[in-house]
Parts: C-alpha cells; structure tokens; sequence
C-alpha cells in the first residue's frame, strides 16, 4: 500500500495598496485644516495684540486730557475768585459772578469725566493685558 502523504502549508498575504486616492485625500484635508487652525491662531494674536496697543493709546489720550482739563479748572478758579473780587468791590456784577461760578462748576464736572475716563481706560488696558496672557 502506497502511504498517502499530504502537505499543508500557510503563509500570510499582507497587502498594502501603493497608492490610494482615499488616504492621500484626507492626509491632504487634515494637513489644510491644520493650516487654516494655524492661520487662524495667527489672526487672533495679532487681533489681541492690536487691542493691547489700542487700550495703551486710549490711556495715553486720557492722561493727556487730564492734564488739560486739570489746567482748565485752575483757570476755571482764577476767573471765578477775580469775579468775586470784582463782585465785593463794587466794580462787577452778579450776572458776571454767576457766568464765571458756571464756567468754574462745568470745569470740575469736565475734570471728573476725565477722572473717570482714565480710570475706565485703565481698568480696559489690564484687562487687555490679563486676557491676553
């Protein structure tokens, strides 16, 4: 009797395709959306740092108008004591006394909006700062 002899054998197949459209494609989309994420990030710096240097100018100008609106309520004052003393001289009168109290009031009214101005241009310029951080 003849032996019967069989013979198994396995191997494994390991198939890569060398190109395929598919995978380039979306290695192309993320490589572009990752640029535009890039881009994007970008944009928002240099929007933050505009903002920085917008609120720094905006408290510059608000120093700048106190300055003057201090200067405005000294000559404000000067004007007002030269009406009184005009006034108890007998040489003004009370509509003069009045306009000059007038000018004098609206003075200290300006310097307080500018007070209040600067303050608020502060607080905006370190929360600029803060957020940016």
């Amino acid at each position: 009797m003849a032996a019967r002899r069989s013979e198994l054998g396995s191997g494994l197949v390991l198939s890569w395709p060398l190109f395929d459209g598919t995978i380039s494609a979306r290695r192309d989309a993320a490589q572009a959306s990752e640029q535009v994420r890039r881009d994007e990030l970008d944009v928002t710096r240099e929007l933050e740092v505009a903002r920085v240097r917008q609120v720094y100018v905006q408290v510059g100008v608000a120093r700048s108008a106190l300055v003057a609106l201090e200067n405005a309520v000294t000559a404000a004052h000067a004007n007002y004591d030269q009406a009184d003393a005009r006034f108890r001289a007998g040489i003004g009168n009370a509509v003069e006394l009045a306009d000059a109290e007038a000018v004098r009031t609206d003075a200290e009214i300006q310097r307080a909006l500018g007070q209040f101005e600067l303050a608020q241009a502060r607080a905006s310029f370190g929360r600029a700062i803060a957020e940016g951080l």
